[in-house]
C-alpha cells in the first residue's frame, strides 16, 4: 500500500489557517489571564487605597454603551462567516458592519481614555490608572490589529478570501469581543 497516495487524499480536520489561530487565541488567552490575575493580586493588596484620582470618574454607563457596539459587531462576525457561501452580499455587509462597529468601539475608547487624562489620570498618577490604562490599552491594541487584519481581507483579499480565513479573523475577534466584558466588570466596578 502506498501511503503517500493516502496522505494526499486526506483533508485536514482543520485547516492551518485556523488551527493557528486556535493557537495564538489560547496564548492570548494566557496573557490576559495573566493581566488580570495581576490586577487582582495587586488590587487586593491595595485595599482602599485603590481609587481613581479623586477627581475622576470612570465612565461606566457610557463604556457600557461601547460594549454594546463591541458585541454587535460580534455577532455581525458569525453572521458573516455563516452567510459567506450562500449570501455573499450579506456576508460583506456584514463583515463591514463589523468592522465599523469594532472601529466605533476603538475610537470611542480613545475618546474616553482623552478624557480621562486631560481629568488627570495618568499613567504615573498611581497603581490603579497605571493598571487601567495596560489593561485597557492591551485590549485596544488587540481590537486595532483584528480591525487591520479584517480591513485587509475586505480591501486586499476581496472574492479570493477564503473562508478558513474568515473562521481565523472570527475565532480571533470573537476572543477579543469575549474576554472584554471580563474587563469591564473587573476594572469598571
Amino acid at each position: 500500500m502506498d501511503t503517500t497516495s493516502i496522505a494526499q487524499t486526506r483533508t485536514p480536520i482543520i485547516s492551518n489557517v485556523l488551527l493557528a489561530t486556535v493557537i495564538f487565541v489560547i496564548v492570548e488567552v494566557m496573557f490576559f489571564a495573566g493581566l488580570l490575575s495581576a490586577y487582582a493580586v495587586i488590587r487586593a493588596g491595595a485595599g482602599l487605597n485603590w481609587i481613581p484620582p479623586s477627581d475622576v470618574r470612570l465612565p461606566v454607563e457610557s463604556t457600557l454603551i461601547n460594549t454594546g457596539f463591541l458585541i454587535a459587531s460580534g455577532i455581525l462576525m458569525v453572521l458573516t462567516v455563516i452567510w459567506f457561501n450562500k449570501f455573499k452580499d450579506k456576508s460583506r455587509k456584514a463583515f463591514w458592519g463589523t468592522v465599523v462597529l469594532g472601529a466605533i468601539f476603538v475610537v470611542w475608547q480613545g475618546q474616553e481614555w482623552l478624557k480621562l487624562l486631560s481629568l488627570g489620570m495618568t499613567i504615573g498618577t498611581g497603581v490603579f490608572a497605571a493598571t487601567f490604562y495596560l489593561l485597557i490599552g492591551a485590549h485596544g491594541l488587540h481590537a486595532i490589529s483584528a480591525i487591520l487584519a479584517m480591513l485587509y481581507i475586505i480591501l486586499v483579499l476581496q472574492k479570493r478570501c477564503r473562508i478558513d480565513q474568515l473562521q481565523s479573523i472570527m475565532v480571533y475577534w470573537l476572543f477579543i469581543v469575549g474576554i472584554w466584558p471580563v474587563i469591564y466588570r473587573m476594572v469598571y466596578f
